[in-house]
Order: C-alpha cells, then structure tokens, then sequence
C-alpha cells in the first residue's frame, strides 16, 4: 500500500509568497512603462509558489520507490530506496526551520520536508 506524506510549509516559503503577493501589487498599482509585465510576472511566481506549496507529497511505494511530486509544474523525482545511503536532518540557515536530506546512490542528495519527519523516516527504515 503506499504511503502518502504531504509537504511541511516553511517560514520562508511563506515570506517568498508574501514578498511577490506584494511585488505585483506594487507593480501593477503603478500602470508605467514595463511595471505591468513585471507585475504580471510576479503574481505567476505567487500563483506557482503557491500551487507548489499545496501539491508537494512524499509517497513511498510498496514496490520499494520513493516518489517526490512538486506540483502539477514541478515534476516528479524517484528515488529507489535501496539506493538510500542516509537520511538525517539539517537546519536551514538562520535556524529557523529544518528538513530532511537523504542521501542517495553515487553522493546524490534530495532534501524533503514532510510534516510528519519521525513517521517518515521510520517508514523509509521499515521498508529498507
């Protein structure tokens, strides 16, 4: 059966939405020149930051597949768990929040961030 892991939203993800929800108010208010089609371009970034936020899930499969979905624009990134050398948790900078950086096949690395860690990182070692 798989298991579904939705994504943990961060302080800074947020502070990205915020600054170009008001990055394209500014722009579009003013009416000038190019500040339109750059206050076009910063209400797209909101809209994809936004949706990339909601639709990132971490499943991992009963046939041993670690699948990381980013968004209907993201893409989808596997990762066979057998290939999965570490798993351990880092702090982003400024210590304000952490992820989980899985290290994988030939020093490759995937950072995650499911809001249940402990449930995820127990499934991963469960199925190993």
């Amino acid at each position: 059966m798989n298991r579904m892991f939705t994504h943990k939203v961060s302080v800074g993800e947020v502070c990205g939405v915020i600054i170009f929800a008001a990055l394209s108010l500014y722009f579009l208010w003013g009416r000038t020149g190019y500040s339109v089609y750059i206050g076009l371009f910063c209400m797209f970034m909101t809209f994809v930051s936004i949706e990339r936020i909601i639709h990132t899930t971490y499943c991992i499969t009963p046939d041993g597949w670690l699948v990381c979905s980013y968004g209907r624009f993201g893409g989808v990134k596997r990762v066979r768990l057998t290939d999965i050398i570490s798993i351990r948790r880092v702090p982003t900078a400024f210590r304000l929040s952490h992820f989980i950086l899985i290290t994988y096949a030939a020093h490759r690395m995937l950072a995650v961030s499911p809001s249940d860690e402990e449930g995820f990182v127990r499934e991963i070692k469960k199925r190993l």
